[in-house]
C-alpha cells in the first residue's frame, strides 16, 4: 500500500468514518413483558434507492425473532429513543450461505430514522467488491459498550481495519464459506471505539455480539486526487460471521445483496445505475 496503516487510521477517523457511521444502524430487540428491556440484536446499513428506504443486514436469527413476535427497533438519538419496525417488510434468506435480510421501511419509519441518520445511496455501493487490493473497514455496534437509561441509548460503535484474509480457509467450513458468495477479511485486534476515537482492546465473544449484519467497507486511495491519504469508500459486503480467535470476518458480497433486493422489488430496476452479475 502507498501509505502506512497508522496514517490511514488517522485519516479515516477524520474524513471517512463519520459518514460510514451515519449510515450504520443499531437494531435492538425488546425482551420481557412485565419489565421490558432493550437488548442488542444486530447492526445494519441504512440504504435508500429512489424513494424507498431499506435496512440491509444479516438474516441469521431474524426468523426466530419474527416467529416469537419479538419486537425489533432501530435505536436512535433523541426522543423517542427507538423507531419500532412494526409494519416493515422483512425478506431474508440463509440459503447456501447467502446470509441476507432486507427490511423495507415505511415512509414514516424512514423519516424518523433520517432525523439522526443518513441513508447510503447507490453511488456508495461497491461496483467491483471482489477486487481486494484495498483496506477494508468493518463498523458495527458491539454489545460490550451498549447501555440504556432514562435519557436514551449510549450508542458506541466500533470499527476495525483488515486486509483481505490470506490464511487457510478451512476454519470457514462451519460458516458455509463460499468464495463466490463471501469475502474474507482480517479482523484487527485493536479496533477504534468511535465515541472517543480511542484504539481499544477487542471485546470478548459475548461482547462482540451486535456487530452481526454490519457493513464491510472498502477504503479507496487516489493519490492524484488527494495526495497520500485515503479519500473515499464504498459498501462491499454485509457481515455474515466473525471469528475472534482466528481474527477474520466473513461478509456476503454486496452484489449478492443487491440481486436479492431487486428480486423482491423488481420495480426498482430502472433506478439501478450498475449492472450486477447473476
Amino acid at each position: 500500500m502507498p501509505y502506512s496503516e497508522p496514517e490511514t487510521l488517522v485519516q479515516v477517523k477524520k474524513a471517512i468514518l463519520p459518514e460510514i457511521l451515519d449510515a450504520t444502524l443499531l437494531i435492538v430487540r425488546v425482551e420481557g413483558e412485565q419489565e421490558p428491556k432493550f437488548k442488542v440484536d444486530r447492526s445494519g446499513v441504512f440504504f435508500r434507492i429512489a424513494r424507498e428506504y431499506f435496512i440491509l443486514t444479516a438474516a441469521h436469527k431474524i426468523d426466530q425473532r419474527i416467529k416469537t413476535n419479538t419486537p425489533l427497533c432501530v435505536a436512535v438519538e433523541g426522543d423517542p429513543h427507538v423507531v419500532e419496525l412494526i409494519g416493515s417488510d422483512f425478506h431474508g434468506t440463509e440459503s447456501h450461505g447467502r446470509d441476507i435480510a432486507i427490511i423495507r421501511l415505511t415512509q414514516e419509519k424512514a423519516e424518523q430514522i433520517c432525523i439522526s441518520k443518513v441513508p447510503l445511496t447507490l453511488s456508495k455501493i461497491d461496483r467491483c467488491p471482489r477486487e481486494c487490493n484495498n483496506f477494508f473497514l468493518t463498523a458495527g455496534y458491539p454489545q460490550e459498550w451498549f447501555s440504556h437509561g432514562d435519557y436514551g441509548f449510549n450508542l458506541v460503535p466500533v470499527s476495525f481495519f483488515g486486509r483481505p484474509f490470506e490464511g487457510d480457509p478451512s476454519p470457514f467450513v462451519g460458516h458455509e464459506y463460499n468464495s463466490s458468495i463471501h469475502g474474507a477479511f482480517e479482523f484487527d485486534a485493536n479496533p477504534i471505539r468511535s465515541s472517543d476515537s480511542l484504539t481499544v482492546f477487542l471485546p470478548d465473544f459475548n461482547g462482540m455480539k451486535g456487530i452481526s449484519g454490519c457493513g464491510i467497507w472498502r477504503i479507496y486511495h487516489n493519490p492524484a486526487a488527494t495526495g497520500e491519504f485515503p479519500n473515499s469508500y464504498s459498501l462491499s459486503a454485509i457481515e455474515h460471521r466473525y471469528d475472534r480467535s482466528n481474527k477474520y470476518v466473513l461478509g456476503t458480497w454486496i452484489e449478492i445483496v443487491m440481486q436479492r433486493l431487486l428480486g423482491e422489488y423488481p420495480s426498482l430496476s430502472s433506478s439501478f445505475k450498475f449492472q450486477y452479475p447473476t
